[in-house]
């Protein structure tokens, strides 16, 4: 990095200033695949599946989030909250993914 660029964040005097400049702008995998998180894989057209598993396989991160979402999704489903305590700690184990 240049110190143009680390400059920003070594004058910031609160964290919101911390959230702002060009990286902010950035989409991640995770934002472009969301629509895919966010419903049930059965709906998913063949298309679509092949391709977020082939993401998937190529993105550990991506890769988690989609499990803590979907069972997530089943422990709400199936009215499981005493998953609850157990589910979070696989979530924030892998870094809060």
């Amino acid at each position: 990095m240049t110190y143009r660029t680390v400059q920003p964040l070594a004058d910031a005097a609160a964290p919101e200033e911390l959230l702002s400049g060009p990286w902010c702008n950035r989409t991640s995998v995770v934002t472009e695949y969301k629509p895919y998180l966010l419903h049930c894989p059965e709906s998913l057209a063949e298309t679509e599946t092949l391709q977020l598993e082939t993401v998937r396989a190529h993105c550990p991160d991506l890769d988690a989030t989609t499990r803590h979402v979907r069972s997530f999704a089943a422990m709400l489903t199936d009215r499981q909250g005493q998953r609850l305590p157990n589910w979070l700690d696989s979530a924030y184990g892998h870094g809060g993914t």
